[in-house]
């Protein structure tokens, strides 16, 4: 009875700590939502059952995003194989001006699938250089010239799509 009731306290500890956050990389990087919910909780489960310090939520959060890093992976190579309807990744941008969400969308499109997964890592999930080294598995120097690189493209691009923007004129 006591044990039952400690492994509810943990799920609900670590649910309410990173579910969320779980779910919107998925969603993220996979672009479906009932996939992505599908592989959040596939993650979350994987992640549970590996870890042997339940309390360590960074831990837990590392281990799922690697586990979902892989899964979503494969998932979208699977899915571009077999399948006409290609999959977009999805991201929920609030903009007022249509061309500038447009240009946004542009730009996370010319990125390839570990460009886009590195920045979500980044910039949505707060993850640090040394977590996201473990969560891709390579060295802590690769994490930080694959961002420096995918920076200076995101810049090429960016400015590339800004030269081709031309704002409506109104006639005099």
């Amino acid at each position: 009875m006591a044990e039952e009731a400690l492994l509810e306290n943990q799920v609900t500890y670590l649910y309410h700590a990173s579910a969320k956050k779980l779910y919107n990389l998925a969603l993220s990087s996979i672009g479906d939502q009932l996939l992505a919910e599908q592989l959040a909780i596939d993650a979350f489960v994987f992640a549970y059952n590996r870890l042997s310090d339940k309390s360590d939520v960074t831990q837990f959060r590392i281990k799922s995003a690697r586990h979902l890093y892989r899964k979503t992976k494969k998932t979208l190579i699977h899915h571009s194989r077999h399948s006409a309807q290609k999959l977009s990744t999805h991201e929920s941008i609030e903009s007022t001006n249509d061309t500038e969400k447009s240009r946004i969308q542009q730009l996370l499109s010319s990125l390839n699938y570990d460009e886009r997964f590195l920045l979500l890592l980044l910039l949505q999930q707060k993850f640090a250089k040394k977590e996201i080294a473990r969560v891709l598995y390579i060295p802590e120097f690769m994490v930080k010239k694959r961002i420096y690189h995918m920076f200076k493209k995101a810049i090429s691009v960016w400015a590339g799509l800004s030269e081709s923007f031309v704002p409506d004129k109104k006639p005099e």
